[in-house]
């Protein structure tokens, strides 16, 4: 197990108790004890001061409590996760209370707190797939179902809001869609990139959900005039969509 970390980027941290040393926003990639507990968090890119393994043990070899090689975060988002107050630390490392596919609330307050330290659309991701707080969503085959698919489906509106041919209204601060014709467009495009997404129920009360948030990009109830017929709409804050890092500033 040593060798393998040899020449791979990684965070390492050392602690007297397991509970202790996982006590963190993003689960290790690798978990060693012996005397005391060490964890690696695997990165794609260097940090600013490489750590190198030295490990005393009088020859006897480490009891490999986690190894997943292929975990591996950016270095940004182990950052970012340093940043993430105990509250929320607690909420992702807790077990949920109940598995109710539609009981996102707790979720959608823990990726708008990730999103404002910083971390990543894939740091999320991982998170939901690693940690206890992604449980029900795993178990019920839907993973992150959910829960930063309301972000992707945002992406993909302001990308291609002016050719997809869906009813929207742009008024240079907030970008107003009709949902239902988006995701008669959407639908077909997740499926010809390979992508899953929720039934059309889930996303309107997903995206309710976020609409109800104070500080979400995501506006609902409002109703505009579009090709001389009024449609419910609902409307992307496009200023602090870029804020929270969902779309690219300009």
């Amino acid at each position: 197990m040593i060798e393998e970390l040899q020449g791979k980027h990684y965070i390492w941290r050392t602690a007297d108790s397991c509970e202790e040393l996982i006590h963190f926003a993003l689960a290790p990639s690798v978990v060693l004890q012996m005397g005391k507990w060490h964890a690696f968090w695997l990165l794609e890119d260097a940090p600013p001061e490489p750590q190198r393994f030295a490990f005393t043990a009088g020859g006897r070899r480490p009891h490999v409590v986690r190894c997943k090689l292929n975990l591996k975060y950016k270095y940004r988002d182990f950052e970012a996760a340093n940043r993430v107050p105990e509250e929320t630390v607690q909420r992702i490392l807790a077990q949920p209370e109940t598995s109710a596919r539609r009981n996102t609330e707790r979720e959608l307050e823990v990726i708008a707190t990730l999103r404002k330290c910083g971390m990543s659309s894939e740091g999320i991701k991982a998170i939901f797939q690693e940690q206890a707080i992604g449980d029900p969503y795993r178990d019920i085959g839907s993973m992150l179902g959910s829960l930063t698919m309301v972000d992707e489906l945002t992406q993909d509106i302001v990308q291609h809001y002016e050719t997809a041919g869906f009813h929207y209204n742009h008024d240079g601060v907030i970008l107003w869609f009709n949902l239902a014709s988006v995701l008669r467009w959407w639908y077909p495009k997740r499926r010809g990139d390979g992508l899953r997404a929720l039934p059309q129920k889930e996303m309107a009360a997903l995206l309710n959900a976020q609409a109800q948030k104070i500080g979400s990009y995501i506006l609902s109830g409002g109703k505009k005039w579009h090709a001389n017929v009024c449609w419910r709409m609902h409307g992307i804050d496009l200023e602090i969509a870029k804020g929270l890092g969902v779309i690219r500033g300009e």
